[in-house]
């Protein structure tokens, strides 16, 4: 259900999804079960500047959050298969417990 989401909110003959309605969707659809949501949505506004949503960063971003075996202190970066702004959000939500 996740995936038809994206082809639902997004305009016919556009490719992407803006962010804001990508925020307002996963608010409702991701946000309930992805425990790292409210850094998510952090991260994208302080470090990733997006604007639009590929429906690449949306599919993976569902993986990511509904994949239960990472955890901060396992994630690897050059072992793991991850797109980079899922490394950059656990190198973002690292350095933020450090700053505690």
């Amino acid at each position: 259900m996740y995936t038809w989401l994206f082809d639902y909110v997004k305009e016919e003959g556009i490719r992407t999804i803006g962010k804001d309605v990508a925020e307002y969707v996963w608010s409702l659809a991701l946000a309930p079960f992805f425990k790292d949501y409210d850094l998510w949505l952090k991260y994208l506004k302080e470090k990733y500047e997006l604007s639009v949503v590929k429906r690449d960063l949306w599919n993976c971003l569902y993986d990511f959050a509904t994949t239960e075996v990472h955890s901060l202190e396992e994630y690897d970066r050059d072992t793991g298969c991850w797109p980079s702004y899922i490394d950059d959000f656990i190198d973002f939500i690292r350095k933020s417990q450090k700053n505690i």
